[in-house]
């Protein structure tokens, strides 16, 4: 014959413990069921998966009027220079006109160098 070695029955001590823990998790349960804490929290800054749909680009070099420019993101370094007025001793020749202008980017604009006569 088998002879349990463990008693069939818990302990005061082991029964106590476990109406601890089940009265807890009841307490916990009613507490936060019926709190009433009021709306959720709305976030003041968007979300940062949202991209940006306008890019900033700074202009320096023979244009009249050098600066900061917020461009729609995707815009080409050609149509940025559309917004700018170039002056007439501006030289555009080694520019790529058709790259993707990056956010942050310089785009210097060279003027031509004088010819020897």
């Amino acid at each position: 014959m088998h002879t349990n070695e463990f008693p069939a029955h818990l302990y005061v001590h082991e029964w106590l413990a476990v109406v601890l823990v089940i009265s807890l998790a009841l307490a916990i349960t009613f507490i936060t069921h019926f709190s009433n804490s009021g709306p959720l929290p709305t976030a003041l800054n968007p979300p940062h998966h949202i991209v940006a749909q306008k890019v900033e680009v700074f202009i320096e070099g023979a244009v009249d009027r050098p600066g900061r420019y917020v461009v729609a993101k995707g815009a080409r370094v050609e149509e940025v220079l559309k917004e700018v007025q170039l002056l007439p001793e501006a030289d555009i020749s080694k520019i790529k006109l058709n790259s993707k202008v990056r956010r942050g980017q310089h785009i210097r604009i060279p003027c031509q160098k004088a010819r020897k006569r």
